[in-house]
């Protein structure tokens, strides 16, 4: 829902991406080794570090949490990839102490699930309060201003082309002027 407001106001979706490549900025800054590491990473194939991070700003901006499988070599350990994840498709299991003990990833077609540890995700949320195990998305507080500015825009649009295109028309069979 947030993200179908995200997609359908030009304000919002201005503003929240905004925001995101303030905080990206010109990029990153660090020693040689990990700028090489940083710069192979591809996310899904078309990414940068940069676009990853942008997309995941975006992300939990709009659905609370944003999620990034976090891929490794295997032998070395050595970051190999940042793949961002659905967030509506991530589960967050939690011990009773409200630790996170995994990462659940449900398929779209909701038959399979796919689990990850905790250091296998990378994981930013929005504006967590307390113990809160998810972000909060920051459409949530705005959502009955959005709601009234469409009604009120769609209302305006609508009376708007009464003036132009009248809605009833009154014909008179008559030779009187004053009729």
């Amino acid at each position: 829902q947030y993200y179908g407001y995200y997609r359908a106001i030009p304000e919002l979706k201005q503003a929240i991406d905004m925001r995101a490549i303030w905080t990206v900025g010109k990029g990153f800054k660090s020693d040689i080794k990990t700028e090489v590491i940083l710069n192979s990473i591809k996310g899904f194939g078309m990414d940068t570090f940069n676009t990853i991070l942008k997309n995941m700003i975006v992300t939990r901006r709009i659905a609370g949490d944003a999620f990034a499988e976090i891929i490794r070599d295997p032998t070395t350990d050595r970051l190999l990839n940042l793949k961002p994840l659905d967030p509506g498709q991530i589960k967050i299991v939690v011990n009773e102490k409200g630790i996170i003990k995994r990462y659940e990833q449900l398929s779209k077609t909701g038959k399979k699930v796919q689990k990850f540890k905790p250091k296998e995700i990378f994981h930013l949320t929005n504006k967590r309060i307390a113990d809160e195990i998810h972000g909060t998305s920051d459409i949530e507080v705005i959502e009955d201003i959005i709601k009234a500015s469409n009604e009120s825009f769609q209302d305006m649009r609508q009376l708007m082309h009464r003036h132009v295109k009248p809605i009833m028309a009154f014909k008179l069979d008559t030779d009187n002027q004053t009729k």
